[in-house]
């Protein structure tokens, strides 16, 4: 303890005199580990931590999927709840919930019942398995489609199937592979930090070399300079992990800015005792591997030798000039790494960015409003209360169009339910497709900026109950009318007519 104590003591005195080097490994190793610090914390939260619930691996996410009719996550009804809740015996519990907001007392009666956005989670018995309940949905399932022969065809065209999930695994699905792909791209910058900061620890200790040397002539063994040396290191990577830790404290206290909060459970992301535990070890791992170039370079240095071949030829030794060219090597093939793959990430993000979303998002102003269904009971009422509140809007000074739907573009909350058009005939095998569906109104289409390749927009003719006015995308025209064109033609849903 003693020895440990005065390798600290001297240690801090060397790094203290050189400031300028102590600063620099300190500032690139904490900006390492602050990204890596930040991102784990964020890691074992989202994915790794366990939901706060009792007994959390036994809860399930139940969903119905129609991929061949473009559907593969649907919502479920009210029957399918009540089916399963009576034939599922792998299920301990199940209940249906929905994520849309509902307006206090404006919920009317049946709305509960001819609804079929509903999502479903369940625990599973003690004992019971994912797949134990997946065969007996697929069971009940089996049974209903020959108990309603009309549907049959169709389900089966569409692929119909429920999936029974875990529930944890269910809520991170779309950020799983998006966060180890982050991880890993900060892992990729400790190592370069690692090696730059390896190679300024080994050519520092190139430059002490005649020190070292004096030292072992004077009854230091190479042992008891090589713990010195892995002192200074691990000393350096804990004043960084210091420093990286604060840094990514607050990195994390400044989740809203960064995006963090909208990650699944990004409230919860913080710095516990286990992600400080798990930077701790980062630390001491990463002052061993910085620390053991500098080792090797000196246990494979002559050092009764240096002295002699320092005074002749003022240069450094052989195996001093091989550790630090393998260091510069690995230092360029690190940074080539980093260099092609954030070359790949910008040219992805250009991509991304140069698609075409279909309408203008420039100077596009948005808004919404919840009419509440004990006041607004009646269409004609609803359609009178848009109407002045448009005419409102567009009054404005500076507004050139506006208009109201149900779900703005990238927004979710479509309609699901399957279309088709009139005289189309469907081919042996095909299923009913479910294209995304909104209601809008005139001068929706012109707020957008989305344009028409033919026919109109919605205007005051389309204010009537029936018939609808319909317009579709370039895709559902070539499916319904390839070569043709659809202005006129007339579309309808097969489950309601």
């Amino acid at each position: 303890m003693e020895r440990l104590v005065q390798d600290l003591r001297f240690a801090a005195r060397l790094l203290w005199k050189d400031r300028s080097f102590t600063l620099t490994t300190v500032l690139t190793l904490a900006l390492c580990l602050a990204a890596n610090i930040a991102i784990f914390a964020v890691v074992r939260t989202v994915l790794l931590k366990p939901l706060p619930f009792p007994e959390p691996t036994r809860l399930v996410t139940v969903f119905n999927s129609y991929p061949g009719a473009g559907v593969v996550r649907a919502s479920s009804g009210v029957p399918d709840y009540y089916d399963r809740l009576r034939d599922v015996a792998a299920f301990e519990a199940l209940a249906m919930y929905r994520t849309s907001g509902v307006t206090i007392g404006g919920q009317q009666q049946g709305e509960v019942e001819r609804s079929n956005n509903w999502q479903q989670i369940a625990r599973l018995r003690a004992g019971a398995t994912i797949q134990q309940a997946q065969s007996q949905i697929d069971a009940i399932n089996a049974r209903n489609l020959d108990a309603f022969p009309a549907m049959k065809t169709a389900l089966i065209n569409a692929g119909f199937a429920t999936r029974v999930v875990g529930t944890q695994e269910d809520l991170v699905r779309e950020a799983r592979r998006t966060l180890f792909l982050l991880w890993g791209g900060a892992l990729l910058v400790l190592a370069i930090g690692c090696v730059n900061v390896a190679n300024l620890v080994s050519i520092r200790a190139t430059s002490r070399i005649r020190e070292l040397a004096t030292r072992a002539a004077m009854g230091a063994s190479v042992a008891r300079l090589s713990r010195q040396l892995l002192t200074e290191t691990v000393l350096l990577a804990s004043l960084g992990g210091t420093l990286g830790l604060l840094l990514g404290w607050w990195v994390l206290r400044s989740a809203t800015t960064i995006g963090f909060e909208r990650l699944p459970r990004g409230s919860e992301i913080t710095l516990d005792p286990v992600s400080v535990a798990v930077s701790i070890a980062l630390v001491g791992v990463t002052g061993l591997m910085v620390g053991v170039l500098p080792i090797v370079m000196l246990r494979r240095t002559n050092l009764a030798q240096v002295i002699r071949e320092e005074g002749r030829s003022g240069t450094a030794s052989r195996g001093a000039r091989t550790v630090r060219r393998m260091l510069v090597t690995s230092q360029v093939a690190f940074a080539l790494i980093l260099l092609v793959g954030a070359g790949l990430l910008l040219a992805s993000f250009q991509r991304v960015l140069a698609v075409d979303p279909g309408f203008d998002a420039d100077q596009l102003l948005t808004g919404s409003v919840s009419l509440p269904a004990t006041q607004y009971a009646d269409e004609n009422v609803v359609r009178a209360a848009v109407e002045r509140l448009l005419e409102r809007v567009r009054a404005l000074p500076g507004v050139e169009a506006a208009g109201v739907t149900t779900s703005l573009p990238f927004g979710g909350s479509y309609s699901d339910g399957v279309i088709m058009a009139e005289g189309y005939q469907m081919a042996p095998g095909e299923s009913l497709i479910s294209p995304s569906r909104i209601v809008a109104s005139e001068g929706y289409f012109e707020a957008m900026r989305i344009g028409l390749r033919e026919g109109r927009y919605f205007d005051a003719r389309d204010r009537q109950t029936a018939p609808r006015s319909v317009i579709v995308d370039e895709r559902l025209a070539r499916k319904f009318w390839p070569g043709q064109s659809p202005v006129g033609r007339r579309m309808y849903s097969p489950t309601t007519g």
